[in-house]
Formats: structure tokens, sequence, C-alpha cells
């Protein structure tokens, strides 16, 4: 079970997650030089980190861990507080931002650059002329006409 509160060993490896999101267990353990799948446990099990089962190129399942908002706000506190009163340390690592996606709208969206355009004479010619899937003709009013190459076909009444 995670303590209430994060030591120096949990602290540096819930900092390379935020450092390297998205990252493999081996990929945390070169960056400490040793193994860490009980730390990443214990930091799960929290809610400090969250784990995302993934395939590798060759096909090969693995997980991948990134850091919580929780997690976050946590290793802020922790960097922010009692460790530099005790080590006088005033470097801290960055922690990577939170990924956000810009997913507004900004009202609906009508088309305007799809109506047809009058600005050229004979720029818009073609859309009166049908469509060709296989043998048949699709006109833009609904109409479907079977064509036939070695006929004359007429327009739909």
């Amino acid at each position: 079970m995670m303590p209430s509160v994060l030591t120096e060993e949990l602290a540096a490896v819930l900092r390379t997650v935020a450092q390297a999101d998205l990252c493999e267990p081996s990929t945390i353990a070169k960056a400490h030089g040793r193994a860490v799948a009980e730390q990443l446990d214990q930091l799960h099990a929290a809610g400090l980190i969250m784990r995302q089962a993934a395939r590798r190129l060759d096909r090969t399942r693995t997980t991948l861990y990134s850091i919580s908002a929780t997690g976050r706000e946590r290793l802020n506190a922790y960097d922010g507080g009692f460790r530099h009163r005790l080590t006088g340390s005033s470097h801290v690592p960055p922690i990577a931002a939170p990924r956000t996606a810009h997913l507004t709208t900004k009202g609906l969206y009508t088309g305007t650059e799809l109506r047809p355009y009058n600005g050229r004479p004979g720029a818009m010619d073609a859309f009166a002329l049908p469509s060709r899937m296989g043998g048949r003709l699709h006109y833009r009013n609904g109409a479907v006409v079977a064509f036939d190459s070695a006929l004359a076909w007429s327009e739909p009444a």
C-alpha cells in the first residue's frame, strides 16, 4: 500500500514517469539503474500513475505508464515543499505539461466554401454533369440512368 507521503525513491520514479510520458517499465528502470516494478505498483495503487496496455512494433504486448493529474499535484507539492528546505536545492527538473486537446467549436460549420462559385464563367459547369458509377449515371437531382457505352444516352426528364 502507498504511504501518505512520497519518499525520495518514489518521487524519483514518479518524476521519471512525468518526464518520459507513456514510457515502458524498462525505460524507467534504465533511468534508475535498477528494477522499479515494486515502486510502479505502489504509485499505481495510489492513483499517481496510470497504466495503459499497448503493443510494440513487433506486436508483442507491453505496458505504458503516464502520470495522473493527482500524481502531478503530489509531485509538485513534494518538489515545492519540504524537500528543498532539507536539501537547500533550488533546481527541480521540469515536469511534462499535461496533454490537452483543443476540440472546442466556435459555432456551427456551414460549409460556405463548398457552395456554388460564380467568380469565373464556367467554373461550376462540371457540377451539372452526372457521376458515372459502374454502368450507371448518377445525377445531382437523384436520378439514376443505366448507361451503355455502345449506345447514345440522353438527359433524364
